[in-house]
């Protein structure tokens, strides 16, 4: 597993009344089902991960707590404070079927109506994935997926419609 493999979904804070609950600060895009995945990551400023289970959450005062199943967590947040918590991307995108997850590898190109490359790979991170697209001259564009590039996936025929990309073609 590599770090771009996984996603963060929040951070830890700090023990909460020594009960063996910690606090979590979620990211905006977070959802509670995610705590249906019970396998997390947790990533230290240390470079030290933990692949953990979560145990239970508890919501109190409009904040969320989590308890993991195993050892050594506390004595690891004593030395390295606030980790990431992170869910391998590939379970966070299929969790009810995310209607806006497609993956588009080997999808057509197209733009103002022609066809102009394929989609060779996907170079994914958390913040946005970026699409290597092969043109049919056989240059490399990448063109972030984002609403602004990509305006439609389309499953059935494997084309990816895309508007607004004259510069990233000029590049």
């Amino acid at each position: 597993m590599q770090l771009s493999d996984l996603l963060p979904i929040g951070r830890l804070g700090t023990v909460f009344n020594k009960t063996g609950y910690i606090s979590f600060k979620p990211l905006e895009f977070f959802r509670p089902a995610l705590f249906s995945k019970k396998k997390f990551y947790l990533i230290f400023n240390s470079d030290r991960v933990f692949y953990v289970t979560l145990d239970k959450v508890k919501q109190y005062q409009g904040k969320l707590y989590l308890k993991f199943v195993e050892d050594g967590i506390f004595d690891e947040l004593k030395l390295n404070r606030k980790p990431r918590v992170m869910i391998e991307k590939e379970q966070y995108y299929q969790m009810e079927g995310d209607a806006n997850y497609t993956r588009v590898t080997d999808y057509t190109v197209i733009f103002r109506e022609q066809e102009i490359g394929t989609v060779q790979d996907i170079m994914e991170d958390s913040f946005q994935d970026r699409l290597i697209v092969i043109l049919n001259d056989g240059k490399e564009v990448i063109i972030p997926d984002v609403d602004y590039f990509i305006t439609k996936k389309d499953t059935a025929t494997k084309k990816l419609y895309t508007q607004n990309i004259e510069e990233l073609l000029e590049l």
